[in-house]
């Protein structure tokens, strides 16, 4: 899980001071931080869709290599 961002009174106080650098490096960390918690939660989720596709698609009577490539093609389109 990841942990709630708080912003209590001493940080609010301390942002209001912020010169445009101060704001602008502190808005990157902030970011930053939330993507690197976003890349976490989506390595647990395993699978990529196109690769779920890719697994039907093979156990799928009928579909071939042409055909498959075709799906995967419209896929990525």
């Amino acid at each position: 899980m990841v942990k709630e961002y708080v912003c209590n009174r001493n940080l609010y106080k301390k942002i209001k001071k912020f010169d445009h650098k101060e704001m602008d490096e502190f808005l990157t960390k902030v970011y930053m931080e939330g993507w690197n918690n976003a890349l976490k939660e989506v390595e647990h989720i395993g699978e990529s869709p196109r690769e779920k596709l890719e697994k039907v698609l093979n156990k799928t009577k009928g579909v071939g290599p042409k055909l498959k490539a075709a799906i995967l093609n419209m896929w990525s389109e």
